[in-house]
């Protein structure tokens, strides 16, 4: 579970460079946020493109230990898990 967080923070931050992170972004990312990061997710979550990694971790790591709290998290823990 750790490397695909960890796996999404390094795609998103070193933009698309990484062909693990690309396409495990377009396996569980873009459906919701697009391929270039740019849409909020179900028109509600933030933007997370530009995102530096620490950022992302922490959001990641708090949805998949549920300490992050908002109106996706239910969604987002069901795409950490699988």
């Amino acid at each position: 579970m750790k490397k695909i967080i960890i796996t999404i923070s390094l795609f998103v931050s070193i933009a698309f460079s990484n062909s693990i992170g690309e396409n495990l972004f377009q396996d569980k990312c873009a459906g919701c946020h697009g391929i270039q990061a740019n849409k909020k997710a179900f028109g509600k979550s933030k933007q997370i493109k530009g995102w530096n990694k620490i950022e992302l971790e922490n959001v990641l790591k708090g949805y998949e230990e549920d300490t992050f709290k908002d109106h996706l998290k239910n969604v987002m823990k069901k795409q950490l898990q699988t």
